[in-house]
């Protein structure tokens, strides 16, 4: 029997971080860029849910969080059992313990 597609979900912070890099992007490079970067995150969200990559533990900020690279963004996540979801994208820089 084949296994079932596992999908991405992003939690409503996720929804909202992935907006707001999208316009930070829009209004310093480009719209070309934003929608090419935007794209990238997704593509790399929806490999991990497939298990094509795999995340290191974040177990610190709390008990079942991974991290994934996405660009310059680090993706908050935990496995589920429909696949991946995704608590928030926090930029590389920021302060990760700050923002749970």
């Amino acid at each position: 029997m084949p296994e079932t597609p596992k999908e991405v979900r992003l939690s409503p912070r996720a929804v909202s971080d992935l907006e707001a890099i999208w316009l930070y992007t829009f209004e310093t490079w480009s719209l070309e860029q934003a929608e090419t970067y935007h794209r990238s995150i997704i593509a790399r969200l929806d490999r991990l849910a497939r298990g094509e990559l795999d995340g290191a533990d974040a177990g610190h900020i709390r008990a079942r969080y991974r991290k994934l690279a996405v660009g310059s963004h680090i993706a908050f996540y935990r496995e589920t059992d429909f696949g991946v979801e995704v608590i928030r994208i926090l930029h590389q820089a920021m302060d990760f313990d700050r923002h749970f």
